[in-house]
């Protein structure tokens, strides 16, 4: 089944300059897509493959455990609401479901899309919650485990707290379980690696691609003045790793300004692109007061501003 789904993904012509693959970041998908930890076999397949990270999310759903899964029958919110509780064990917000559900149905998003626009979101518990989980599934799988019960129940009480990730690999007689009880050791926990949408940002500039959702960091290189004219607005442009730049447009009316901010700092981002010939613009990293679209934020200096 495999073979048979990288030879349609070659064969396809599918070119999306996506993101390289990491352990980590596939065995993300696994758990947003299947609720389980992945198995050995199969996470050694994908990383092995040469398909980037987008392509492997798209692969997913041409497998049998997806369909079953996922049937037609179900509905985008139904989708939804599944892919939340696999990674956050928890529903989505009223305004997060709305807005998911609407650009699935107008197909301005496909399910893959979603999936990974979902993990790049987390913030908070959200965010702690997938990096335990990440840990327990990559443990999982590289202690050669391929049972697909073992996979689902590792990660059934997985929370926030690190205590849950001590508990779960212990109980399944992982090494790593030594490794993790000691809240202060100098030994190294596995390397959870963020899903980068440098390449999806440089593929909506080529395409010329407007309202996507996505999340991404930079470095600071121009600081401009604000924008007066209707909602005031901080104005600043970031440079991502891939040399894309990017014109920041934060709503300073809803949301507080990044007071401290100067040329060469980091700031990451979560918000809708909106293309132009210089690169494009990111913009609704704030909260909205009217609950019809989803909620972005800057982070600057480990602060969140929304």
């Amino acid at each position: 089944m495999f073979k048979k789904i990288l030879f349609l993904l070659l064969f396809a012509g599918i070119t999306l300059n996506a993101t390289i693959a990491t352990e980590p970041t596939v065995t993300k998908l696994y758990i947003a897509t299947f609720d389980r930890a992945p198995d050995a076999t199969g996470l050694e397949y994908w990383i092995e493959s040469g398909l980037e990270l987008e392509n492997i999310a798209i692969s997913f759903f041409a497998q049998t455990e997806t369909q079953e899964k996922y049937p037609d029958s179900a509905s985008n919110e139904d989708f939804i609401n599944s892919v939340y509780w696999n990674l956050f064990r928890r529903s989505p917000d009223d305004v997060g479901l709305q807005y998911w559900n609407i650009n699935l149905e107008n197909q301005k998003v496909t399910k893959s899309l979603f999936i990974l626009s979902a993990i790049n979101g987390a913030l908070g518990d959200d965010a702690e919650i997938l990096n335990n989980k990440t840990t327990v599934g990559l443990a999982f799988a590289k202690a050669n485990r391929d049972d697909a019960e073992e996979a689902t129940e590792i990660l059934l009480d997985i929370t926030k707290d690190k205590d849950t990730v001590d508990r779960a690999l212990c109980q399944f007689d992982l090494a790593e379980c030594i490794d993790i009880v000691p809240e202060e050791s100098d030994e190294e926990d596995i390397d959870i690696e963020p899903i980068n949408n440098d390449d999806i940002l440089a593929d909506a500039f080529e395409n010329q691609t407007s309202d996507i959702q996505v999340n991404g960091g930079g470095s600071v290189t121009r600081i401009l003045s604000d924008d007066n004219e209707g909602s005031r607005h901080q104005r600043f442009i970031l440079e991502l790793a891939s040399g894309q730049t990017l014109l920041m447009a934060h709503n300073i009316d809803l949301a507080p300004r990044i007071s401290s901010i100067s040329l060469g700092d980091t700031v990451e981002f979560f918000g809708e692109y909106e293309w132009n010939s210089k690169g494009g613009v990111i913009h609704w990293t704030h909260k909205d007061p009217n609950q019809n679209h989803i909620d972005g934020w800057l982070k600057h200096d480990n602060i969140t501003y929304q």
